[in-house]
């Protein structure tokens, strides 16, 4: 039984969470008073979406909050089914599932149609609301402005009435609040307060000290200043839509125990009956995080047809250094992307810069691994020659590669792709010495002569798969470039000449959504015709409205691009997502 409910409210709550934003000055969010300063994790949304982004936004969550009532109902009556089948009573293991799920499914229910501005103000939000999710500890908070109290609150009880379930409630100091037991040890905090809504996660036992920092009837003894996202948002352009981080470093610290106050005295009871780690652990796990502390991402920009977003893994010097070594100088053509490929990939790292890495690594590993009995120093030591090998001669001529797919298409028989247009470009130091060493594996190949001036040359058709269609080949200045399918003796002396990124890359992908989800739909639709033919109808069913979840999601969302690039502070992540 899938949950996939769960993975739709995941997209679903964060489009909430980035809709919600509220300011046109430079973006200073007041809920951070309620932010401990230590938080292991935090991510912040403060400025507005302009309104045709908004509206698009709208549209693609609206679409996943209707499939996601849909789901939540099949599997709410796959569930009284089994409960039918068992005489009535609930099955243990699925008894907070089933009442999780009849929640979960009356509060999309609730939602649909009403994510718009008008419709939230109709349900008591500030449509674009400030809001914040960061950590008490380890356990999730999450603050939002609110409208209308009184609204918000009847929200919540025809939420309790369509799902048949009543929460308990309490009151603290004269805040009401409901608070739901999730096992023993930890409970589900929901408090609507004049202005806000709160949501939380809190440790039973820490519940006395953790309950008045989390319905704000007491700040933290140091706050998280606006200075930690004035920071971020110098060094890496966030500009107020949405940016957090994630503290490694701080987390660490808590998930060994080694964390002081109420905070770290639930977890570690918590985790009473896990092993603990020893000293040596606990250095390891340090020394890990001393090269990566942090995570920070953001959305760097917005525009009325989509967005651009940036993580950035924060390292050591020592390890920005390693970082830096592994990219190509000159990056390969295509690699700047925005090509018109449907799907397209390039990596450029450099074979032994890689190998001195992973060896770096693995010496970090045996040096500081020997108190750690999470370790076994002896075999990393000796699985070090395999890195020479793995990493050795036979990739020592290879220092990048870019694939692209332009077409694809599928047998309607076999469901199996049955022709496809792309290309592949490699970075070789020797791009006819490559060919030659084909040769050796089949001879007719030896005939194959690649032109210095970048021209195609033709493999014969009759070595080739019949799905191919074509293969010509093309080499200038070592670059090997290899193009299948119509045209594919223009395409492979294009992608010797194709854009080439600005900057050293490690990684580049993009692929255009709205053609790859209509390539998804029509495969999805032929398996379920078959099925149906077979007389599958449920199975069917399912498959079909999947293929109409490719189809929703190709007519709202177009190209996305993703570059990941080294600098001297980390690893740096861009996206930018085009929506229709």
């Amino acid at each position: 039984m899938r949950y996939r409910p769960l993975r739709h409210a995941v997209t679903v709550g964060m489009a909430a969470l980035i809709l919600s934003a509220c300011s046109d000055k430079p973006p200073v969010n007041p809920l951070l008073s309620h932010v401990p300063a230590d938080t292991p994790y935090l991510f912040s949304v403060t400025k507005p979406l302009p309104d045709p982004l908004y509206r698009r936004m709208v549209a693609m969550s609206e679409s996943q909050l209707d499939k996601m009532v849909r789901d939540s109902q099949r599997m709410a009556d796959e569930l009284a089914r089994i409960r039918a089948e068992q005489g009535g009573e609930p099955l243990p293991p699925d008894a907070d599932v089933y009442l999780a799920m009849s929640v979960f499914q009356a509060l999309a229910t609730e939602m649909q149609g009403k994510l718009g501005k008008d419709g939230q103000a109709e349900l008591g939000f500030v449509p674009n609301a400030k809001a914040l999710a960061y950590g008490l500890g380890p356990f999730p908070v999450m603050r939002g402005e609110i409208a209308d109290a009184a609204k918000v609150e009847a929200l919540l009880q025809r939420i309790e009435q369509r799902s048949q379930t009543s929460a308990p409630r309490a009151s603290l100091a004269g805040q009401d609040y409901r608070r739901i037991p999730l096992g023993e040890e930890l409970l589900l905090v929901v408090a609507v307060r004049e202005q806000e809504l709160v949501v939380g996660m809190l440790p039973t036992v820490a519940e006395a000290q953790l309950l008045p920092l989390l319905l704000g009837q007491q700040l933290p003894d140091t706050a998280l200043t606006a200075d930690t996202l004035t920071e971020l948002q110098s060094r890496y352009g966030f500009a107020g839509y949405g940016e957090g981080y994630v503290d490694f470093r701080r987390l660490a610290r808590l998930f060994t125990g080694r964390d002081a106050g109420p905070v770290g005295d639930a977890w570690r009871s918590l985790s009473v009956e896990l092993p603990q780690p020893s000293p040596g652990c606990q250095s390891l796990v340090d020394g890990f995080t001393d090269g990566v502390p942090r995570l920070a991402l953001g959305i760097t920009d917005v525009q009325d047809h989509g967005y651009g977003m940036t993580a950035a893994y924060e390292t050591s010097p020592a390890v920005a250094v390693h970082l830096q070594k592994l990219a190509r100088p000159k990056p390969l053509p295509g690699m700047g992307l925005a090509d018109d490929a449907m799907f397209s990939m390039g990596m450029d790292i450099d074979v032994a810069a890689l190998r001195a890495a992973i060896k770096a690594l693995m010496g970090f590993m045996v040096a500081e691994g020997g108190n750690c009995e999470w370790l076994e120093p002896q075999a990393i030591q000796a699985a070090m020659p395999k890195v020479d090998f793995m990493l050795g001669p036979m990739l020592g001529g290879l220092s990048g590669m870019y694939g692209q797919l332009t077409e694809l298409h599928f047998d309607e028989q076999t469901l199996q792709p049955d022709a496809s247009t792309g290309g592949l470009l490699l970075a070789v130091s020797d791009p006819r010495g490559l060919v030659a060493m084909a040769a050796m594996m089949n001879p007719e190949l030896a005939q194959l002569q690649l032109p210095e001036d970048g021209s195609a040359v033709a493999v014969p058709a009759e070595l080739l798969p019949p799905q191919l269609g074509s293969l010509h080949l093309a080499a200038a200045d070592g670059l090997l470039a290899l193009a299948t399918g119509e045209g594919s003796a223009e395409r492979a002396t294009a992608m010797l000449k194709a854009g080439r990124s600005d900057q050293p890359l490690l990684l580049a992908m993009g692929y255009d959504m709205g053609r790859f989800m209509g390539v998804m739909e029509k495969m999805m639709g032929l398996a379920a015709d078959r099925l149906e033919a077979m007389g599958e109808a449920e199975q069917a069913r399912a498959v079909r409205d999947q293929a109409d979840s490719f189809k929703t999601m190709g007519g709202q969302v177009g190209r996305i691009d993703m570059r990941v690039a080294p600098d001297a502070g980390g690893l740096i992540m861009q996206q930018q997502v085009e929506l229709r």
